[in-house]
């Protein structure tokens, strides 16, 4: 993209130019591998062991009263 807030325009002759079938060959070519496979996990909660998300928050806020009791008894 140029310097300026316009848009550059490409011809189809130009070398940087890609048609339909440039990008139709790149979605062919990835399902040619059928044993290759593409897994994204994202895990987001306060799990402690087996308990769940349910369990990680409870043992969490009995852990932090459990804190705050004994700071309690420095003051």
């Amino acid at each position: 993209m140029s310097n300026n807030k316009h848009p550059e325009v490409i011809d189809p002759e130009d070398k940087r130019y890609k048609d339909d079938d440039y990008f139709k060959q790149t979605k062919e070519h990835s399902q040619k591998n059928p044993y290759q496979s593409f897994n994204y996990n994202k895990h987001i909660g306060c799990h402690l062991g087996p308990f769940g998300c349910l369990g990680g928050c409870l043992s969490i806020i009995l852990l932090l009263s459990f804190i705050s009791y004994l700071v309690s008894f420095l003051f």
